[in-house]
């Protein structure tokens, strides 16, 4: 198999906001919308980018995320209005077919935008999710005073980033559980700059915050039930910890999924692309 470029930069103009991204294959291709997870860019793919050649494929960085432009102050990045960028960028794409690859954060907003737009998407491919975190309806009170009060707490300290001292420490920092060092270095190279004072991460620190509101779980799954295009689901089995009863409820609730246990961690789409790959190619193929 031929190795493929790190991919082409290009900008998406969003109503304003500029959106960051990297596309493969020639123009003209069916179209696969890329969505990585949080805190991370749209490097996330480069490992799978060889496996998908017959397409067109475009990861962008969600608003705030790599070298995306950062929403203005008096903007949120609340679940919702995640969702709602992507349906603005599917919009200002304009393409005639097109299918939603997301992973972690990216594939719960992949699955919601497929609710939403469910006569628009030719396909839907999720790494490791399978819709947003949800809330019992008895939690909203709670859940929006932690986000009011930990809203204020960035604003009054001003918060600021975390500088390191070398670009390999940024490195360190971000390396988590099951993730290899060789896929953080990929996100590194498109997400830590180098100023001045040292080294660091340039997602937009107001991504941390927590979400005014979360959806409950029979909200999640109205979405999943209007769900029609065809969904392949892959799970690692060293993924996100959720609940087998919970994640089975959902599965149910989407009448066009198929889902795939793999070995694997967390990010097993990138330290494992052949094996994640030659699946998607499987599925797009039938």
């Amino acid at each position: 198999m031929n190795q493929m470029p790190a991919g082409e930069e290009f900008i998406i103009d969003v109503n304003g906001l500029e959106i960051a991204a990297l596309k493969w294959g020639e123009a003209g291709g069916e179209v696969i919308l890329a969505l990585h997870g949080w805190l991370d860019n749209a490097a996330s793919f480069v490992p799978l980018a060889p496996f998908l050649s017959k397409y067109q494929l475009i990861a962008i960085d969600l608003p705030g995320h790599g070298r995306s432009a950062h929403k203005s102050p008096d903007a949120r990045y609340h679940f919702m209005d995640a969702v709602a960028d992507v349906i603005d960028i599917v919009d200002t794409m304009a393409c005639q077919k097109l299918t939603l690859l997301g992973h972690s954060l990216g594939g719960a907003i992949a699955t919601i935008v497929g609710g939403i737009l469910s006569t628009e998407i030719s396909s839907i491919l999720l790494v490791d999710a399978l819709g947003p975190f949800s809330n019992e309806a008895e939690e909203a009170a709670n859940q929006s005073k932690k986000a009011v009060k930990q809203l204020r707490h960035f604003r009054s300290i001003n918060k600021k980033r975390v500088l390191y001292p070398t670009f390999e420490q940024a490195v360190m920092a971000r390396k988590k559980s099951g993730i290899s060092e060789t896929s953080v270095r990929l996100l590194a190279e498109r997400g830590v700059i180098e100023s001045p004072n040292g080294f660091y991460w340039q997602y937009d620190p107001r991504l941390k915050l927590p979400s005014l509101m979360r959806l409950t779980e029979n909200q999640v799954q109205s979405y999943l039930n209007n769900i029609v295009a065809p969904l392949y689901l892959i799970r690692p089995t060293s993924g996100l910890d959720l609940e087998k009863s919970f994640m089975e409820s959902r599965v149910k609730k989407v009448p066009s999924i198929r889902v795939a246990e793999i070995e694997g961690h967390h990010h097993v789409h990138m330290d494992d692309a052949a094996q994640v790959g030659k699946l998607l190619q499987t599925f797009l193929s039938a």
